[in-house]
């Protein structure tokens, strides 16, 4: 597994509560501790030894502050919660993506079964972690059936897009096969 993947997935869904969300929402301030968070996570997943994967680390958390700034500025009062959060995730992806091309080194413990393990637990506990928070979005609420479905669909899609490129772009896909 890739573990820049599982970092994005603890630090925007499992660590990240309502009163962060709101936070962020109304203060700068509460985007750099987001960032901050994502930051320590991906230097707790990856452990570097050396001072190109700090920044790669920097690049990708300043990064995510941006996106988040700018999914916020553009959401304000908006109804279309759902698009404006897949763009969000997407443009997420797509940074992970990009600097998984820069990483040279992924500690061994991703490739073995304990890491596979251990990404198959995060990725249960932040979809759940997730699903109730996005479920229970004051600002953006879900009001019938069909609303909690689509925006279910959409979290399973987005958890996807982050499992699948983080086998792919991992040196354990290969002995899966």
């Amino acid at each position: 597994m890739n573990p820049l993947f599982l970092a994005h997935l603890i630090a925007d869904f499992l660590l990240q509560p309502k009163w962060l969300v709101e936070w962020k929402e109304k203060n700068r301030g509460g985007i750099v501790i987001h960032a901050a968070i994502h930051a320590l996570i991906m230097v707790a997943v990856l452990i570097p030894r050396r001072f190109d994967l700090f920044t790669v680390v920097a690049a990708i958390a300043l990064l995510h502050g941006f996106i988040d700034f700018l999914k916020i500025r553009y959401q304000a009062n908006k109804k279309n919660f759902e698009l404006f959060f897949l763009a969000d995730q997407l443009a997420h992806l797509a940074v992970m993506i990009a600097a998984s091309f820069f990483l040279s080194y992924i500690p061994a413990f991703w490739t073995q079964e304990a890491g596979r393990l251990v990404f198959v637990i995060f990725l249960i506990f932040s979809f759940g972690v997730a699903w109730w928070n996005l479920s229970h979005l004051e600002k953006f609420p879900l009001k019938t059936f069909a609303e909690r479905l689509s925006r279910f669909a959409l979290l399973v899609a987005i958890f996807a897009l982050f499992t699948i490129p983080s086998l792919l772009l991992s040196s354990s896909f290969c002995s899966w096969l």
